[in-house]
């Protein structure tokens, strides 16, 4: 699937401008940003190697539905805080969601713990069920291109 066919599945306006968003930067940028993301995050915590190494081992060992949802969590990461930006403990939820991402590729949190944080994103961003999922199918499909990135960066810890 390319980027482009998720206009197809984008139903309100929020999802249209989300769209609209990742196509304007194109699927390699979107790909780029999603395994930076993960990299940023398992690096910049300061996590022991072992931690590092599981984040790896699972990343690569997700299915393509369970590597969608993670895509998807971390592309609506920035929606998510500008709509939490007003929000008067919008700072605090924002963390607790990246906290959830963090926990969830250690293996420290369960998938269906994960899934709920997803689903909460998903609620409060009020994006339709069809983007939903075509989000996950798109970024499931991208999983060898995003995989490339983040073993690249985080070849060191094997």
């Amino acid at each position: 699937m390319q980027l482009i066919e998720l206009k197809k599945y984008a139903v309100n306006d929020l999802d249209k401008k989300i769209i609209n968003a990742m196509i304007k930067d194109d699927y390699s940028t979107l790909n780029k940003f999603i395994g930076s993301v993960i990299c940023d995050l398992i690096e910049g915590v300061n996590l022991d190697k072992e931690y590092i190494i599981n984040a790896k081992v699972n990343i690569n060992g997700y299915d393509k539905i369970s590597f969608g949802e993670v895509g998807t969590y971390v592309a609506l990461i920035p929606y998510v805080n500008s709509i939490l930006n007003s929000h008067k403990d919008g700072h605090v939820i924002s963390t607790t969601f990246i906290e959830m991402l963090i926990s969830y590729i250690i293996g420290y949190t369960n998938k269906d713990e994960f899934i709920k944080n997803l689903l909460k994103m998903k609620s409060l961003l009020g994006i339709s069920e069809e983007f939903y999922n075509g989000l996950i199918s798109y970024f499931g499909l991208q999983k060898d291109n995003i995989l490339s990135e983040i073993d690249e960066r985080l070849v060191t810890f094997s």
